[in-house]
């Protein structure tokens, strides 16, 4: 079955970690995880924790960090690129290099940290890592669910058809 689930938490730090679910039907039970570098290590919970929910299909889980409202189509923090720009000017000043700034040095210090986080360690996270996991993998499994029941009701209908046409 074909499904979807999604769940957010606070990580921390003015961050937040997005989990995301997909499945589609396949014979054996195939999971797929993309997690930060920093939480490999708890890949392994995380299908322990999805295997709950489903026991065929291929799974792909996404979890991904990032700053709340960092989807809002800014492109960048203005008031992290004051911050750099300052740092650059006075690593400039301190270096006896004059700072001549143009349009392109401004857009790469805007768009430089754009999407970088530090990430709080694994061994604090696993516990609301694992329990937003089980909410999202609730939520596909859900779906999976109403679409068994949607197939069900619609080959039931086929199977009368049927018995309809062999009856006439």
């Amino acid at each position: 079955m074909t499904g979807y689930g999604r769940a957010v938490i606070v990580v921390g730090g003015g961050l937040q970690a997005v989990v995301e679910i997909t499945s589609v039907n396949r014979k054996n039970l195939d999971i797929a995880a993309s997690i930060p570098r920093e939480w490999q290590r708890l890949e392994s919970g995380v299908g322990e924790v999805l295997k709950k929910y489903a026991s065929r299909g291929r799974l792909n889980v996404s979890v991904s960090v990032e700053a709340p409202g960092s989807g809002d189509g800014a492109l960048f923090n203005p008031e992290e690129v004051k911050k750099a720009w300052a740092e650059l000017a006075a690593l400039s000043e301190s270096l006896g290099i004059p700072f001549e700034p143009d349009l392109n040095l401004l857009f790469a210090v805007a768009t430089s940290s754009r999407g970088k986080v530090g990430l709080p360690a694994p061994d604090g996270m696993a516990e609301p890592l694992f329990e937003a996991v089980d909410k999202a993998a609730a939520e596909m499994a859900e779906m999976r669910r109403k679409e068994g029941e949607a197939i069900q009701h619609d080959l039931a209908g086929r199977v009368e058809q049927l018995r309809g046409h062999a009856g006439h």
